[in-house]
C-alpha cells in the first residue's frame, strides 16, 4: 500500500501469532490523521504500548467491569425503551439512522451521564463536531490534514475539521471539569475516581476512543441483526420464543435475564461471523524483522487481521455462506479454535467494551421483539442479506415493524 508493506492474518494460527507476538506493537492510523488530533487523542488504551498501555488499561478496566456495567444498565434500559417507542407502524423505517441515533444517546448516558437527545431529533452541535472531526473519508482531505502545517491551509474543509475538533475537545474538557466537581454514575466519573489518575490528555484520548469504537461497531452490528431477523423469519421466531420463555411478553428484562438468552447470543455471533462490523484492521507494526513459518515479515510492515476472510474461510467453516446460528451452540463451539471467531479481537488487547456492547444489543433486540415482528419493507427494496458491505450509518437499510397482538408461545 503505497510505500508501506502490509500483511494480514487469515487463519486462526496466524491470528494468534499476530495478537500474541510482542514484536508487533500498536501503531497510529485510522481516525488519527492530523497532528492536532494526535496532540489531543494520542494517549488512549487503543494505541499506547508497553508500560503506558498496561497502566491505562488497568485504570480503564474498572469502568467496564461487570459491576460497573450493572450500574449503567438502568439508564441503558430507559434509552432502549425510548428508541422502541419511536418505532412507527405501517411504514418502512430506515434503521441505520435510527440505530446510529440510539447508540449516540446510549454512549452519552453511559460515558457522560449526558443525554444528546439524538432520538428526539436533536442535531446536537457536539455530535456534528464528533462526526466531522473523527471520520475523514475523503483521501485528499486525509492527505492535507496529515501535513505538519495543515492548520494554515485556507481550504474550508480543512478549517472546518479543526474548528469542529476544537468544539469537540471543548465539550470533553467541560465534561471532565463537571464530573470532577460532581460525580455521576458514568464511565468518566469512574476514570476520574481511579487511584492512579489519568492525565487530561489520557482522559480525552480514551473518551474519544470509547465513542468511536462504541458507536460505529455496535451500530453496524445492530443494523445487520435487524436485517437478518427480517431476512430469516424462522430464526426470528426462535429468538422471540426464547425471549418469551426467559423473560415474558412484556416484562422489562433485568440484566441477569440477558445472560440466559443462549439462542440470541448464538444469533448475534453468527451475525458477527457473517457480517463482521470491522472487516479488517491493520493497527500493528513489526518493530523488527520477524519470522513466521517460511516467511519473513520485514521491520516496519503493517500487520493486521482480515476478519472477513477468517470468519468465512471454507477450510474452517462448513458452508460458510449459510446463515446458521446453530454454529454457536454449546456443542458446536466445543473444541473450536478460540482464534477462529474473534469479532472483538482476542487476547490482552481485546475490545474493552465487548461485554457492554453485547448487553446493549441483547437489550434492544429483546425490547423490539417483545412488541414487534420485523418484516420486509414494502416501499423500498430489502437490503441484500448476502452483502459483504459493512453498512454503518452510510447505507440505507429499510425494514417494517408489525405489532405483536399477543405472544405466540410454543
Amino acid at each position: 500500500m503505497g510505500f508501506t508493506y502490509m500483511v494480514y492474518a487469515v487463519d486462526p494460527d496466524a491470528v494468534k501469532f499476530v495478537l500474541k507476538e510482542p514484536v508487533f506493537e500498536k501503531a497510529l492510523g485510522g481516525t488519527i490523521v492530523s497532528a492536532k488530533q494526535m496532540q489531543y487523542f494520542g494517549r488512549s488504551v487503543f494505541i499506547s504500548n508497553g508500560d503506558e498501555w498496561r497502566r491505562i488499561r488497568n485504570i480503564v478496566n474498572d469502568a467496564f467491569s461487570d459491576q460497573a456495567i450493572t450500574t449503567y444498565f438502568p439508564s441503558c434500559l430507559v434509552i432502549t425503551d425510548k428508541a422502541v417507542q419511536k418505532i412507527s407502524l405501517d411504514t418502512d423505517i430506515e434503521v441505520s439512522d435510527l440505530l446510529s441515533r440510539f447508540m449516540m444517546d446510549v454512549l452519552g448516558i453511559t460515558i457522560f451521564n449526558h443525554d444528546f437527545r439524538r432520538l428526539d431529533g436533536s442535531l446536537d452541535k457536539y455530535y456534528k463536531s464528533y462526526l466531522n472531526s473523527s471520520f475523514i473519508w475523503k483521501p485528499w482531505l486525509r492527505l492535507l490534514l496529515s501535513l505538519p502545517w495543515a492548520e494554515k491551509i485556507p481550504i474550508k474543509a480543512v478549517q472546518d475539521h479543526f474548528h469542529d475538533l476544537e468544539i469537540l475537545v471543548g465539550f470533553f474538557k467541560g465534561m471532565i471539569k463537571e464530573h470532577k466537581e460532581n460525580r455521576t454514575n458514568s464511565i468518566i466519573s469512574k476514570l476520574i475516581d481511579s487511584p492512579d489518575a489519568l492525565t487530561e490528555q489520557e482522559l480525552l484520548s480514551n473518551i474519544w476512543v470509547f465513542f468511536i469504537a462504541g458507536h460505529d461497531s455496535t451500530t453496524n452490528a445492530l443494523v445487520w441483526e435487524l436485517n437478518c431477523l427480517r431476512a430469516y423469519p424462522d430464526i426470528q421466531e426462535k429468538v422471540y420464543q426464547e425471549i418469551i420463555r426467559v423473560i415474558g411478553a412484556d416484562r422489562a428484562p433485568v440484566e441477569s435475564d440477558l445472560d440466559k438468552l443462549e439462542y440470541m447470543t448464538a444469533f448475534i455471533n453468527e451475525v458477527f461471523r457473517r457480517h463482521t462490523s470491522v472487516p479488517y484492521i491493520r493497527t500493528r507494526v513489526a518493530t523488527k524483522d520477524v519470522k513466521y513459518k517460511d516467511m519473513i515479515i520485514p521491520k516496519g510492515t503493517r500487520v493486521g487481521i482480515n476478519f472477513h476472510i477468517l470468519h468465512m474461510n471454507p477450510l474452517y467453516w462448513d458452508d460458510p455462506l449459510k446463515f446458521d446460528p446453530e454454529r454457536f451452540s454449546a456443542e458446536n463451539r466445543r473444541n473450536r479454535n478460540r482464534f477462529l471467531h474473534i469479532p472483538f479481537s482476542a487476547g490482552l488487547r481485546q475490545c474493552i467494551g465487548n461485554v457492554l456492547s453485547m448487553k446493549e444489543q441483547k437489550l434492544l433486540l429483546t425490547r423490539l421483539l417483545q412488541k414487534y415482528r420485523i418484516v420486509d419493507p414494502k416501499e423500498n427494496k430489502p437490503f441484500p442479506e448476502d452483502s459483504v458491505l459493512s453498512m454503518g450509518i452510510s447505507l440505507p437499510v429499510h425494514v417494517r415493524f408489525e405489532k405483536r397482538n399477543y405472544p405466540n408461545i410454543i
